[in-house]
């Protein structure tokens, strides 16, 4: 390259030696020409001449564009290829000047700054330009400037350029096509410093390419990724020709973008080129297949396609989970129609129910039963779905379900509630014949319970007459006898009244009847009944009544008396020392209740569930000792529920019992019948 320079360079002093004005002084001549550099130039220029070579012809046959200008530009010569380029003739070379043909390429180093350089005598090379011709077509040149310079005075310039038009062409292209690319296109040096990006790293990363130029390639890789793009990078600069690879790349929002990297890396120039796709959407989608087939994968569920578009519709694909349910592998069963495991058990209604689905290309879901391949009978639940593309049936997708426990669970249940269905008709044909002879031993011990009590007040009555001696005077013995005679009658009366009583309750044949009562009154009749039989045990009598309570209430009287009556004397019968005990209290604004408590035996916990049952006391000791039917306390309890109240007890063994009795609270003087 330096032979061919400076043999141009010697060509442009020749020519300005040539090209001086005829005006310059014999001294100036002899200036110019005496310089021993000019001088050598001239013996050099001599020697071409001597072989038989014209300067026009050198410089036509060197190939450059060869053209000498004043420091105004005025043209004092351009060669044969120079005018060609330009598009004029020698003639009129004369009206042209070069700064009003050039085009500056270089806006950050304008060509008016070179100019200087000129002035001080440097010549300049490599330098781009156009210039345009006479058709005002633009031409793309390279090349050097030779400035002739005296006593510090630009004289001339020589150019020696080269038409780079056409690469200069490519070259636009190219950036054109670098510009316009979506992909991330760019350089970087060994370090891997970004030297050149395209737009693109805006729309793909956030970032416009000044951002990035003179940053780290690794500043925004993701931190997991690291070791593996360092990896790549270090075969790049081993001088590997082409290396793909992808990774997360943070953008300037600060999320991740995952992006497709080729580069190519040449060694001489220290130098990576790459070209970056962004994938993100890609590598989404490719998560969620990756997602939907780890899904069916691992579904419990045996999952199974079958082809619709061939003959006979053949399984294509079977998850792990049909494997397992049913025994066969993936081997045993592709290429095969699923009819094969209901092997000769296929006049089912599900397997009629599955042809017609298939048939009409729809859905349904059946249990049908299925033999697994070591010939074990399982219940399947099938679910098939069909898959149209573009409105064409390809695919039918089966999703199999072992229901073989829920099935013969049920078959039991359906069993068992035959079972049922027919025990609970035995048992109501049961219930009908017992409630018929719990009626019917009602009626007959209401009949008989009323015709016993007949003779027995008959009893009663003649006993007490002659007691009174309206039928002579007794003896001792004769009174004694008849004592013991009105007693025992009076208790047979007591019990047949209690069985009465109770008959009536279970026969529905037991009236309630309000009226209104005064309270007072009816407590003063209980005390004045009761008080003698505690006194005769030596007991504390106490009553109570709360004065909040209205002076009359309207219930029925009579079953309440009947409730207290019952209840004291049970207190003083399981009571020895101490007292008994009867109060009345409001309850609540529409409710009051009976309290009957004493401080006797006491119930035991376990017993206190029982006690309201018929024919139940405390024990079997307690009723010999102190008698009784063991009715009263269910008495109790069927007529508190009768007239829409209830009982609760509250005992302590050894320490006494207490009875509570809460009826509704009525003053409105109406009569009610139940």
């Amino acid at each position: 390259m330096c032979g061919p320079f400076l043999f141009l360079i010697l060509i442009s002093r020749y020519i300005m030696v040539l090209l001086i004005p005829c005006t310059y002084a014999a001294s100036t001549m002899h200036a110019v020409f005496g310089r021993p550099d000019v001088a050598e130039s001239l013996e050099k220029m001599k020697a071409f001449r001597d072989v038989g070579v014209s300067l026009e012809k050198l410089l036509s046959e060197a190939g450059s564009l060869v053209c000498v200008f004043q420091a105004d530009g005025q043209f004092l010569y351009a060669n044969e290829h120079c005018l060609r380029l330009l598009n004029y003739t020698a003639a009129q070379l004369d009206t042209l000047n070069f700064f009003d043909l050039l085009v500056d390429l270089n806006p950050v180093l304008p060509f008016t700054d070179q100019i200087e350089r000129l002035h001080e005598g440097e010549t300049i090379t490599s330098l781009q330009f156009g210039l345009r011709n006479s058709d005002s077509t633009l031409r793309f040149v390279e090349g050097s400037f030779v400035p002739h310079v005296e006593d510090g005075v630009l004289h001339t310039v020589t150019g020696i350029w080269q038409d780079i038009t056409g690469h200069k062409s490519r070259e636009t292209e190219l950036n054109r096509i670098f510009d316009l690319s979506l992909d991330l296109l760019g350089i970087t040096d060994f370090q891997g410093v970004f030297l050149k990006l395209n737009p693109a790293a805006h729309a793909i990363l956030g970032y416009v390419p000044e951002e990035l130029i003179g940053r780290s390639f690794l500043e925004l890789v993701h931190p997991d990724d690291i070791v593996r793009t360092k990896d790549v990078a270090t075969a790049a600069i081993q001088g590997r020709s082409v290396l793909q690879f992808e990774n997360r790349y943070r953008h300037s929002d600060g999320t991740y973008r995952w992006l497709s990297w080729k580069s190519t890396s040449i060694v001489e120039e220290q130098r990576t080129y790459f070209i970056a796709r962004d994938i993100t959407r890609q590598k989404q989608i490719e998560l969620q297949v990756n997602l939907r087939n780890q899904a069916i994968e691992a579904s419990p569920s045996g999952i199974s396609i079958a082809d619709a578009r061939l003959p006979d519709m053949p399984l294509i694909y079977v998850n792990p989970a049909f494997q397992r349910l049913t025994g066969y592998s993936a081997i045993d069963v592709i290429g095969r129609n699923c009819r094969f495991l209901q092997r000769d058990d296929r006049d089912q209604a599900g397997v009629e129910e599955i042809r017609q689905a298939l048939k009409e290309e729809r859905g349904c879901t059946v249990v049908i039963r299925n033999y697994r391949r070591d010939g074990e009978l399982f219940y399947n639940e099938l679910r098939i779905a069909p898959i149209f593309t573009q409105g064409v049936l390809t695919h039918f997708v089966g999703i199999s379900t072992d229901v073989t426990e829920r099935v013969t669970t049920s078959e039991k249940i359906q069993q068992q509630t035959e079972a049922l269905l027919q025990m609970n008709h035995s048992l109501t044909i049961a219930r009908r014949q017992a409630e018929d002879a719990v009626r019917l031993k009602s009626q007959f011990l209401a009949t008989m319970s009323h015709e016993l009590r007949t003779p027995l007040n008959a009893i009663i009555g003649y006993t007490d007459i002659q007691l009174a001696g309206m039928a002579g005077e007794l003896t001792g013995e004769q009174r004694y006898y008849q004592d013991r005679i009105l007693v025992n009658a009076k208790h047979l009366l007591e019990l047949i009244n209690d069985v009465l009583d109770i008959s009536k309750i279970e026969a529905g044949r037991m009236d309630i009847v309000r009226r209104p009562f005064v309270l007072q009154e009816w407590l003063d009749d209980i005390v004045a009944q009761m008080e003698g039989l505690a006194s005769q045990k030596q007991l504390t009598f106490e009553h109570h009544l709360d004065d909040r309570l209205p002076k009359e209430i309207v219930a029925d009287s009579a079953r309440i008396r009947q409730i207290a009556i019952n209840l004291l004397s049970n207190a003083i019968k399981f009571t020895d020392e101490g007292f008994v005990r009867i109060q009345i209290h409001q309850h609540s604004r529409d409710a009051w209740k009976l309290e009957v408590s004493d401080s006797g035996i006491g119930i035991p916990s376990h017993l206190q569930e029982t006690i309201f049952e018929e024919f139940r006391q405390v024990d079997e000791s307690s009723r010999r000792k102190q008698g009784g039917s063991g009715l009263g306390l269910a008495i109790v309890r069927k007529l508190c529920l009768m007239m829409g109240g209830n009982i609760r007890l509250k005992s302590t063994l050894g320490k006494g019992t207490s009875f509570t009795v809460i009826l509704p609270l009525t003053t409105d003087g109406q009569t009610l019948d139940s």
